[in-house]
């Protein structure tokens, strides 16, 4: 029964968090090996290449360059997520932990979700209290932003220096904690 419930539950976490789109479910059906080789090694081609440059609007209406948001810090964390992504939401306090912790210092976080709901979307940063810049377009997968950079799963994580270098992608907790401690200090 204790295997039935996992395997329900894990289920639930991939439909949550994948792109109905991708490759890794097709017709209600995880291929696990595709996820685990996605989430493992689909971003780690990028680390030392220079991101791609995009303009928007945040939550507020107000324009962000990415090139001019990671000139401007030491380093930015480039965040795909979404409001019905468990992985995600059990990300943010570490997250919101690091935000406070090395802010000051030139930490920057950028957070486009994949969210197509507004509500849900607004409801998610209030309650976890993501006080960073906020992108959403509601278009979910299909929005500009996730399609330039091929995102088919969330959460997403890139670590961008100064220059714009992709110097890490997908780390997370004490891996995360770990890397921004070593640059920071």
């Amino acid at each position: 029964m204790k295997k039935i419930f996992i395997f329900i539950l894990l289920i639930s976490t991939f439909n949550a968090c994948k792109n109905k789109n991708s490759e890794v479910i097709k017709d209600n059906v995880i291929d696990v090996s595709l996820y685990e080789k996605n989430i493992n090694s689909y971003y780690v081609w990028m680390i030392g290449e220079t991101v791609k440059d995009f303009t928007t609007l945040d939550r507020n209406r107000k324009p962000i360059q990415l090139s001019q948001v990671y000139k401007n810090n030491k380093l930015v964390l480039l965040e795909f997520w979404s409001s019905k992504c468990i992985p995600c939401r059990k990300e943010n306090p570490n997250l919101v932990n690091l935000y406070q912790q090395y802010h000051s210092k030139g930490f920057e976080i950028i957070s486009v979700s994949v969210d197509d709901d507004k509500q849900n979307w607004i409801k998610a940063i209030e309650q976890d209290k993501l006080s960073w810049i906020q992108i959403c377009d509601l278009k979910a997968w299909n929005g500009a932003i996730p399609r330039q950079f091929n995102i088919t799963e969330t959460p997403t994580l890139f670590l961008i220096d100064k220059s714009g270098v992709i110097v890490d992608v997908n780390l997370k907790g004490e891996s995360l904690q770990s890397k921004m401690k070593a640059i920071f200090n």
